[in-house]
């Protein structure tokens, strides 16, 4: 018996030192600040990882795109944040239509010109709603087929959400603006998708079975009647549902909020979730210690995600209605 417990005691040790070993807190958009002389030193890799950075920047040249790319690589891996932006800042410089080092800082080409993706999703909302339409499901709809698709989830949802929408990985339900919607759906996908990735490897999962869902709720009565709770975020295991409270902050602009505020709180909400998954598909659904479901999730929630990338630097594919462009 004293053997079993030493070695369950040791497969978590081990389990959640692979997982937090693979996965950095670093993201495609810009990160909180590190000093220069607090950089962790790798235990495989140099003492100093500031040094070499600069050793390999000296090396890289003023032609070579990829050798900045690979710099950036290097930095993700070591956390060092803003050698890794101005190593891919670099690369745009010597390339400026290199499609790569663009996607690693969130930017997309619309109509031959590279932008923000949230640049670029404003000026795809304001075009399709001064043509009358809306989005909702997978795309943008005429208002009468929106109308008839919201009556729908609103009488199987039972609340009075404004829109959907749809990824592989998840659907939202939301009364909050569109931008909010979007937003929040794809970080989610790439979130789970890099998730699933991960563990995959660990306990042969490829895919979720079905999309997980998001109640994202900007009114805080509204909220409060769902969850019955004054937290910003809720996940009903019972239900299966994520619920955020899209919360703002005085002094902040609504993509701040989005970023720092709420976005976050999805994001632990939803660790929960796939937590559940993977206790469930290894047969120990919720016996699983607290501390290691609240750290996973604060550890996820706490971490920036990007629209492309997320903790442990895994690179996605742009949403795909820019995918093409």
């Amino acid at each position: 018996m004293t053997m079993k417990i030493k070695m369950k005691k040791l497969c978590v040790f081990c389990l959640v030192a692979a997982w937090m070993g693979a996965l950095s807190p670093l993201a495609g958009g810009e990160a909180p600040k590190a000093s220069s002389s607090s950089q962790p030193a790798n235990s495989s890799g140099p003492d100093d990882p500031l040094a070499e950075y600069e050793s390999l920047a000296a090396k890289a040249g003023e032609k070579d795109a990829k050798a900045w790319l690979k710099l950036a690589d290097f930095c993700e891996e070591h956390l060092l944040i803003e050698q890794r932006r101005k190593s891919i800042e670099k690369a745009i410089a010597i390339e400026s239509d290199n499609r790569e080092a663009r996607q690693r800082l969130d930017q997309v080409k619309v109509d031959g010109e590279w932008l923000p993706i949230g640049e670029a999703e404003k000026r795809e909302i304001e075009t399709q709603e001064a043509a009358g339409k809306r989005y909702y499901g997978k795309g943008w709809v005429t208002e009468k087929q929106a109308k008839t698709l919201q009556a729908e989830d609103r009488k199987a949802e039972k609340w009075d959400l404004v829109l959907r929408v749809d990824r592989k990985n998840v659907t939202v339900f939301s009364s909050a603006p569109v931008a909010d919607a979007l937003f929040a759906a794809d970080i989610v996908d790439n979130f789970v998708a890099a998730y699933v990735r991960l563990y995959g490897k660990i306990w042969k999962l490829s895919a979720l079975k079905k999309p997980l869902r998001i109640y994202l709720v900007q009114e805080l009565p509204v909220y409060k009647s769902m969850t019955n709770t004054s937290t910003e975020g809720m996940y009903d295991a019972a239900k299966d549902i994520c619920y955020v409270h899209v919360g703002e902050v005085k002094g902040m602009t609504r993509e701040e909020n989005r970023d720092c505020l709420w976005g976050g709180t999805m994001v632990h909400e939803l660790t929960h979730a796939l937590d559940d998954l993977i206790a469930g598909a290894v047969g120990s659904a919720r016996k699983r210690a607290v501390w290691i479901g609240e750290g996973s999730a604060d550890f996820f929630g706490r971490s920036r995600i990007g629209r492309q990338i997320v903790p442990g630097a895994i690179k996605l594919a742009p949403p795909q209605r820019f995918a093409d462009s």
